[in-house]
């Protein structure tokens, strides 16, 4: 409801021009969150419902019309009740859909407000039925008291009852007209405060007249029986201001006298004297109808019944049709199965196909680093994982913590601290080894396979590498965000990278990539390959041989897609494939549980596996292809020794040879830290057009980072 400035009139939500005073209203709601709003069906003092469609601007078309029930400011409906409600729906979902009007949810809108979303009943409003000639018939009105009567005694044998029953609360759906079928608009609990003195119309009807409410009896199924017979009255009559039901009902003319009895004694003030459950008013209901004659009146008993030769004929007819019909199911049965199960294999068949000749562009990646003190290595690891072709020119994607492992090793940065504080120099150096499927990559020597030397253990000649005249390059990966609840809420966000190599033989066929789905548009239960190195070496032959494990979509969202398929170490960077053979994200991880007992053991489960979505290294690539610069990854600690010789210049104002020193340091890598310097110091010298090449680097490599563009900004 809305109130006028002017005069204070309250006024009906869709009402423009107050006609009190004639001022104009500002219009009335139009949206509730997402959806929006159809039509106003009822404005009452502590809630408004309204029909309601979500807009078809956010989430497509196709969406069915809601009910919605917005509860206002003076309801007094807070977090309290709204779990109330909440906890209500479980109960209120077991009943038959078909009887009950369902109730999907309870939201709080953008506004602070409660609403409860319900299935939308598109029903013929009483008016209309009154005016109409559909209770003309005394059939029909029996029917029509029968049905109702038989969904309320589902209701009462599933321990639930409504001794608040008023006419709004049944629905007679439009295309169901005709046989009278009712749809009940049932809540738990009736009223959202039990102190509340506001009510609708017919309620505080009910409650003024309903002698068990007035005489404070406790309330029970027989009182659902009371009301019931008041609505029964009210149909007859339709005189909804009545108040002495039992008088009326021997005015009503030409009214069934074994269906006036039933209604006085479902309206006799002592409730022992009323039917004891519902069931038994649908039995009375069912006895008055047999016996009632249709409209279009009885079956002729003169009718002949056919003789016995007839009735033989007939039976034969109906056996024969019979055994027709059972022959053609049976058929159909068998067509189907055999359909669908030539369709499953052909689809089988097809996969298959098309991992076989993608296989060969799956790569088994190795990557090794180490940091050294004067020429001694301190610190050691190896990683193992998986990589696959993209692109015609080379482009590889793997997880980042595969090609860059030295960015998540804590303990790598422990030593590095250990170090720094002797003030000890250490230097950071790594080399990574690639291998496609088919090719040589493993000496098999029992002896030698835990040695040291990678020689030993790797078939080195045959690989894609890094270092020297290397042919393999990690060519850009996505710096991590600071920001701790990113980190937790989306950890695999930034977990990839991209490799390139310099020259791709022809054998080799990029795997295609699904651009046209976004990630929360997978279907849940979809197929899913995961294509790589399970455990890595260990499970390899002396050739790379590509590992193939099948699964499907469990639960998805925009930052990752979880699948039941089975992955291990090894496994990481490699292609997850849907069934149309594209690739829809990169085998990142799974979820580890911790075993139970004193001493607690995170335990990998394999088949709870992370699948991190495609289209955000897919966008990466594409901007590495357009020229744009990115970081590499590769750790630098000479960078503070190198920012104390440019420092050492800027003091004694030579910003000119500080930019020159510290540009030559950019030619070997694209530091962050170093390109700010650059920047910072071809401003100092006035050189605006190089301070805003070198910002403007840094914000494409650092997109959160707001110094950059706040430089550019004022350049």
């Amino acid at each position: 409801m809305k109130q006028c400035k002017s005069c204070g009139q309250i006024i009906s939500q869709k009402i423009t021009m107050c006609p009190a005073c004639g001022s104009s209203i500002v219009d009335g709601i139009k949206y509730i969150d997402d959806y929006k709003i159809l039509a106003i069906i009822h404005e009452g003092h502590s809630s408004l419902v309204c029909k309601a469609k979500k807009d078809s601007a956010k989430k497509g078309h196709g969406e069915k019309p809601v009910s919605i029930r917005l509860f206002t400011e003076t309801s007094g409906v807070d977090t309290r009740i709204a779990s109330r409600l909440v906890a209500e729906l479980e109960e209120l979902n077991k009943l038959p859909p078909e009887h009950f009007v369902q109730h999907y949810a309870i939201k709080k809108s953008s506004k602070g407000l409660w609403y409860r979303v319900s299935e939308w009943v598109d029903a013929n409003d009483w008016g209309s039925i009154f005016m109409s000639d559909l209770l003309n018939d005394p059939r029909r009105v029996v029917t029509l008291f029968h049905n109702i009567a038989s969904v309320l005694d589902l209701l009462h044998k599933k321990d639930h009852f409504m001794p608040y029953l008023i006419l709004e609360d049944i629905l007679i759906p439009k295309g169901k007209t005709k046989e009278l079928c009712v749809k009940i608009n049932y809540k738990l609990s009736r009223f959202l405060n039990a102190r509340a003195t506001h009510h609708g119309p017919m309620l505080q009807k009910l409650l003024e007249c309903h002698p068990d409410i007035i005489n404070q009896r406790a309330i029970d199924f027989k009182s659902g029986i009371w009301s019931l017979g008041k609505i029964f009255i009210e149909l007859l009559t339709a005189d909804h201001n009545l108040k002495d039901f039992s008088s009326r009902v021997d005015e009503i003319e030409s009214l069934d006298s074994e269906l006036a009895v039933l209604i006085k004694i479902m309206l006799s003030d002592d409730p022992d004297l009323r039917p004891q459950t519902m069931g038994k008013v649908v039995s009375a209901l069912s006895h008055i109808l047999d016996r009632l004659p249709y409209s279009d009146g009885p079956p002729s008993s003169n009718k002949k019944k056919p003789k016995l030769l007839k009735e033989l004929r007939w039976f034969k007819k109906v056996v024969v049709m019979l055994i027709l019909i059972i022959a053609g199911i049976v058929t159909i049965g068998t067509v189907s199965w055999l359909y669908v199960n030539f369709d499953k294999n052909k689809k089988d068949v097809i996969l298959s196909n098309f991992v076989e000749s993608y296989a060969g562009s799956i790569a088994f990646l190795m990557v090794e680093y180490w940091l050294t003190n004067t020429e001694q290595i301190v610190y050691k690891n190896r990683v193992e994982g998986t990589a696959f072709l993209v692109d015609t020119q080379g482009y590889l994607l793997t997880n980042r913590h595969v090609a860059c492992p030295w960015l998540d090793d804590t303990s790598l940065f422990q030593v590095y601290g250990q170090y720094a504080i002797l003030k000890k120099t250490i230097e950071f150096d790594y080399r990574m080894y690639l291998w496609f499927e088919g090719e040589k990559a493993f000496n098999r020597l029992p002896a030698l396979s835990n040695n040291a030397q990678l020689s030993d253990s790797y078939y080195l000649s045959s690989a894609y590498s890094t270092g020297g005249q290397g042919n393999l390059k990690i060519v850009g990966v996505p710096r991590s965000s600071a920001k701790t609840g990113e980190m937790i809420k989306s950890p695999f966000k930034n977990d990839f990278a991209v490799l390139k190599i310099d020259t791709l033989p022809s054998r080799l066929k990029p795997l295609p990539i699904e651009t046209t789905i976004a990630s929360d548009d997978i279907k849940r239960l979809s197929p899913v390959m995961i294509l790589g190195f399970p455990l890595g070496k260990r499970t390899q032959d002396d050739h790379i041989n590509t590992s193939i494990t099948r699964g499907y979509v469990r639960r998805i969202s925009k930052e990752i897609i979880q699948v039941d398929s089975s992955i291990y170490k090894g496994n990481s960077g490699g292609p997850a494939i849907n069934a149309k053979g594209h690739v829809i994200g990169i085998a990142s991880g799974v979820v580890t549980d911790q075993t139970s007992g004193y001493f607690k053991i995170n335990t990998p489960l394999s088949d709870f596996g992370l699948i991190l979505p495609i289209s955000r290294p897919a966008k990466f690539i594409e901007s590495i292809k357009t020229g744009q610069p990115h970081w590499d990854g590769i750790l630098d600690f000479s960078l503070e020794s190198k920012l104390e010789q440019i420092a050492s210049l800027a003091v004694e104002h030579e910003f000119k040879q500080a930019a020159d020193l510290c540009e030559t340091m950019l030619k070997k890598r694209n530091d962050p830290v170093l390109l700010f310097a650059a920047g910072v110091l071809n401003f100092c010298t006035r050189n605006f057009d190089k301070s805003r090449q070198f910002f403007k680097k840094l914000s494409l490599i650092e997109q959160q980072n707001t110094t950059s563009r706040l430089m550019l900004y004022i350049i």
